[in-house]
């Protein structure tokens, strides 16, 4: 069940699989959408966790050769969706752990949802729209927001179709509530506790 940054209910359904592998690492996996802060507030996490930072939309813009503003226009949004299917695997099956971003759709792959959740504690960072629209700025490199739609309704939109999925996560952050040493801590103490 998701549950708030402070640990209490949070609606969702999801959770732990009782059969997870408790030989694999242990990662703390981020969710949301664009502007929820998984690259950065990541980058905080795993330093502060002393892990690594990974990121899918790098390795999958890496092993293109190409950004994902590129792969969007050139091969189409379902071909950056398998490239997705195809990375994200490999990112959690490595140890050591990890802190782990994925691109702000994976999460609704039900396949990906699954080893996720199998692998580690999955944070959905979250925030009202209107707060992600005026963090992300431009759609510069945001192939999903460059449709000419106002950015918050792209985002209210996006955000509708993905809450059910990203409900499933084990944790819940509300990103606008504190500073962003006041959120990296929340969640450091949480992975602590779940990867006991």
């Amino acid at each position: 069940m998701c549950r708030a940054s402070d640990g209490s209910p949070n609606g969702g359904g999801g959770g732990k699989d009782s059969a997870a592998d408790s030989s694999a690492a242990h990662h703390a996996i981020l969710v949301g959408l664009m502007g929820c802060g998984k690259s950065s507030l990541g980058r905080l996490l795993a330093n502060r966790l002393n892990l690594a930072f990974r990121d899918s939309d790098a390795d999958i813009a890496a092993r293109a050769g190409k950004s994902v503003a590129r792969i969007f226009a050139e091969d189409g949004e379902a071909a950056f969706r398998a490239a997705e299917r195809e990375v994200i695997p490999g990112l959690l099956s490595r140890a050591p752990a990890a802190v782990i971003a994925l691109g702000g759709g994976a999460f609704t792959d039900a396949a990906t949802r699954a080893e996720c959740l199998r692998r580690g504690t999955v944070f959905w960072l979250d925030a009202p729209p209107r707060i992600l629209a005026g963090r992300v700025g431009t759609a510069d490199g945001r192939p999903l927001l460059s449709g000419g739609e106002d950015m918050t309704a792209t985002l209210t939109r996006l955000l509708g179709e993905r809450a059910g999925f990203y409900g499933e996560a084990d944790h819940r952050v509300d990103v606008a509530a504190g500073s962003e040493e006041e959120v990296v801590a929340r969640m450091a103490a949480l992975w602590e506790g779940d990867a006991k």
